[in-house]
């Protein structure tokens, strides 16, 4: 059996991964009362390729303005 290595590229926000994919798995916390997204982890993990990059947040944006 062989093993995948996953590159943990952690550090700055992202939206896309080195590998040009778009979507990402997170663990995220649902809040039961607005059914919205109360809280998630930072870490993202790409689908296609599996490499961990760092989820943007709204703090994030207000930093580039």
């Amino acid at each position: 059996m062989s093993m995948m290595q996953v590159n943990d590229l952690r550090g700055e926000p992202t939206f896309a991964c080195i590998c040009g994919c778009l979507m990402f798995e997170i663990t995220v916390m649902w809040d039961m009362e607005t059914r919205e997204v109360m809280w998630y982890d930072l870490a993202q993990k790409c689908k296609e390729c599996g490499t961990i990059t760092t989820a943007p947040t709204p703090m994030d944006w207000r930093d580039c303005e």
